[in-house]
């Protein structure tokens, strides 16, 4: 993926200088900057201010209002000064790669969810081709599984609902439709979310068959239950001891010899804590954090 390669870049490259654009560090900072999720900016960001004395400080090195600093310190800094801001902080602040590394792993798992290369490929190739604000719209949805047009205009400081429509209709989704061949967003009056099992009114959710290539006989459940969370899968007929299972931030894979599939959980996973298979099922027993199996 383009921003992945440009992560690797960075951390090959010594202390970038920002001022002289050594290696041409500077359009690395700028792509870089495009890709990252706007909760992660924030985070760099605010590495970045407490590692200032004060604020007047960190604003002459922008070239920007100290004004500004605080309230980016909330609400994220602007795409504008986002390159200089991570310049800096991977200069200053040795937990930037951790934030980087966070994000690189979060967005893999992400990636590895979907069931074919060809369609992973194609959704490189879409999200490559969106503006920035766009993608971070995509990027919420694939993490939070749904949103409002009210969550979608905070996230990217839209003044108007109506603004958020117009990019829906006539960005996100033709381009969409051009790379992916069907819309990748699309409305609910109301819909049951499958790992809530919550009704939720009003929103914007992916389309799932844009993003999923399952066979039409495949089950897999996520139960999110009071003191734990339990996996159910249909498997094709293996052995029981073939069967491998890991647990990856909250990842869970599951793979046979010719078998293998990535299920993202969204929920706050300690660890396996068994499982059972019998006539093709399998049950997989978690644990969340902190809570214990009863």
């Amino acid at each position: 993926m383009v921003w992945m390669g440009i992560c690797e870049g960075i951390y090959k490259t010594k202390t970038p200088d920002i001022r002289r654009g050594k290696m041409g560090i500077d359009e690395s900072l700028e792509r870089l900057s495009e890709f990252l999720p706007k909760d992660k900016k924030l985070d760099i960001f605010n590495l970045v201010l407490a590692s200032y004395k004060n604020d007047g400080n960190l604003a002459k090195n922008l070239g920007c209002n100290s004004k500004i600093i605080r309230i980016w310190s909330k609400k994220g800094p602007s795409s504008r000064y986002m390159p200089k801001i991570l310049g800096l902080a991977l200069q200053q602040c040795p937990d930037t790669k951790d934030v980087l590394n966070e994000t690189v792993g979060e967005i893999t798992s992400l990636y590895n969810s979907l069931d074919t290369k060809d369609t992973e490929n194609k959704l490189q190739l879409f999200m490559d081709a969106l503006d920035e604000k766009s993608r971070q719209i995509i990027w919420h949805l694939l993490r939070n599984g749904h949103a409002s047009i009210r969550e979608f205009a905070e996230l990217i400081d839209a003044d108007l609902d109506n603004e958020i429509l117009v990019r829906i209709r006539k960005v996100i989704n033709q381009k969409s439709k051009k790379i992916l061949g069907k819309e990748i967003m699309k409305f609910e009056n109301k819909k049951i979310d499958p790992l809530t099992g919550k009704e939720i009114p009003f929103s914007w959710w992916l389309t799932e068959d844009v993003l999923s290539t399952e066979r039409t006989n495949e089950m897999i459940d996520v139960f999110n239950e009071k003191n734990m969370a339990r996996v159910i899968a249909e498997l094709p007929s293996v052995k029981e001891e073939d069967i491998r299972i890991k647990l990856e931030d909250s990842m869970l894979t599951i793979s046979t010899n010719d078998y293998k599939k990535n299920i993202p959980l969204y929920l706050p996973i300690k660890k396996i804590v068994g499982k059972t298979y019998r006539n093709n099922i399998l049950e997989v027993r978690l644990e969340k954090n902190g809570e214990k199996e009863k």
